[in-house]
């Protein structure tokens, strides 16, 4: 098969679907097979994957209420500020959006100020996509934190005012040869201006650590510019220039390091004392072919200090009074499903897929939809629900799974389905029930029956094990109901 490069999809649905038919023509084909089309785009070339597929059955996914429940940190802009913990309890599927205005009503910091990243061992290592949903958060081994950024009100995204966001990683040197650096504390965030200097830099990232140097200077008795109340520029950079004074080198609380990681290529540090001060860090970029998403800076603090004397993980646990208690499920339709099925959605990092432009595995964006229906649709509702499969040796097995038990409503006469369909016969998405497949129990056992209609006289029966009896259509919708066969209803 070709590639998309662009093609019509009627041209590339044509193509697959005479593949197809190479090796599967059959009655069951012409009555049961359709066609999906499947849409990948790739997050960092934007490559986009077209693919038509057949089908003989829609496994449709039942989006039932599911909570969970999991904490952040929330770092204040004003260091003063102590961090909070807040935790959670909500639907899986609360988008990012709707994460963020609750924490804006929490913290009654606005909303466009808020970004959300996830740390692992201290070090922040993704920021968190806005596509994304609670369970994303929740299931993601790393913690999530949540930063104040004022600077973000300046524009709709920081970009577009030539602002960008720094990491500033906070470690501390080794005390005995022994030992290794580590990381003492949650990555800092700084946001640097085009025509910021190092100089720039070191005041910002001075004005996050100044709390802690306070601390610091306090607990041991030294001659202590710091005025924590006073805010000013001019007062800041006072202290500073008292602080790191290069007379007093050798009792510097702290030495910085920007870390240069270009994609691909090993990680390295150099220490910023051994770059001029005053010299523009895009012009440091542009001389040593890096772009801003390279560098990070590497806070270390000295032998001479103590971290405990620090109060670097301060927090506090915030009285969240509206946490979202649990509440009953809604109804949902089989249209509720079908919406749920062919919403777009990111592949989780099992399920990457390869991208031949970047030569990597990609949680790539994804969406299925309906190009053909067939004569026969079978819908099968996913009531199982399996969130992990385990193995030991060549025995699988699954844990944390469950059955889902929620009525969901379907029509037995006039199922529409033509807005899902993007081919040329969608006017032809019209259907009727004739049967019914039910499940009764659960993972460890169960018992199937069934509903079908007699074609003749149009009556419903309900067979179970040797059992035949009539049924009447105000009892087909159940919450047993399993698999749907419809047919397309002629006009």
């Amino acid at each position: 098969m070709k590639d998309y490069d662009g093609r019509p999809d009627d041209v590339i649905a044509a193509e697959s679907w005479e593949f197809h038919l190479m090796r599967n023509r059959s009655k069951i084909q012409e009555l049961m097979h359709g066609q999906f089309k499947s849409t990948l785009v790739c997050p960092d070339c934007k490559k986009v994957s077209i693919t038509f597929d057949p089908y003989m059955m829609l496994s449709l996914p039942i989006p039932y209420d599911e909570y969970c429940k999991f904490f952040l940190y929330f770092i204040y802009a004003d260091s003063k500020r102590i961090p909070n913990k807040i935790t959670f309890n909500i639907l899986t599927n609360t988008s990012y959006e709707d994460i963020i205005e609750k924490l804006s009503q929490l913290t009654k910091v606005p909303k466009s100020r808020i970004v959300m990243a996830l740390l692992k061992e201290n070090k922040l290592v993704e920021f968190i996509d806005k596509n994304v949903e609670a369970k994303y958060i929740s299931d993601h081994p790393g913690i999530p934190f949540a930063y104040e950024i004022p600077e973000l009100d300046d524009a709709m995204t920081i970009e577009d005012n030539k602002k960008y966001i720094l990491k500033v990683h906070v470690m501390a040197e080794p005390k005995a040869f022994y030992e290794s650096e580590k990381t003492v504390s949650f990555t800092r965030l700084i946001v640097m201006d085009s025509n910021d200097t190092f100089r720039d830099i070191f005041i910002k990232v001075y004005t996050k650590m100044r709390k802690h140097i306070d601390m610091h200077l306090n607990k041991i008795g030294m001659k202590n510019p710091i005025d924590i109340e006073e805010k000013a520029r001019d007062v800041i950079e006072r202290e500073y220039n008292s602080i790191f004074a290069d007379e007093y080198e050798q009792q510097w609380p702290y030495k910085l390091f920007i870390r240069e990681e270009p994609r691909g290529q090993k990680s390295k540090s150099k220490p910023c004392a051994s770059i001029g001060e005053f010299e523009k860090v895009a012009d440091y970029l542009r001389r040593n072919g890096l772009y801003i998403n390279d560098i990070s800076f590497d806070l270390k603090f000295t032998k001479t200090v103590k971290i405990e004397n620090l109060g670097l993980n301060q927090c506090c646990e915030f009285n969240n009074k509206e946490d979202d208690s649990l509440n009953t499920n809604r109804n949902y339709n089989i249209y509720d499903c079908l919406n749920l099925f062919t919403r777009r959605e990111k592949l989780n990092k099992e399920n990457a897929w390869y991208c031949s432009n970047c030569k990597d595995h990609k949680q790539a964006d994804k969406k299925m939809e309906i190009y053909k229906a067939p004569q026969i649709l079978i819908l099968h509702l996913k009531r199982f629900k399996t969130n992990k499969v385990s193995s030991i040796g060549s025995f699988y097995f699954s844990s944390g799974s469950k059955k889902i038990n929620l009525k969901v409503e379907f029509p037995i006469d006039q199922l529409d389905i033509r807005k899902f369909i993007l081919g040329p016969d969608k006017e032809q998405g019209i259907y009727e029930l004739f049967a019914i497949s039910n499940h009764f129990g659960g993972l460890g056992g169960g018992h199937y029956t069934a509903f079908a209609k007699n074609y003749f006289n149009g009556k419903w029966f309900e067979f179970n094990d040797s059992s035949v009896s009539q049924a009447y259509e105000k009892e087909l919708v159940t919450e047993a109901a399993y698999v749907l066969f419809y047919r397309r209803k002629q006009f």
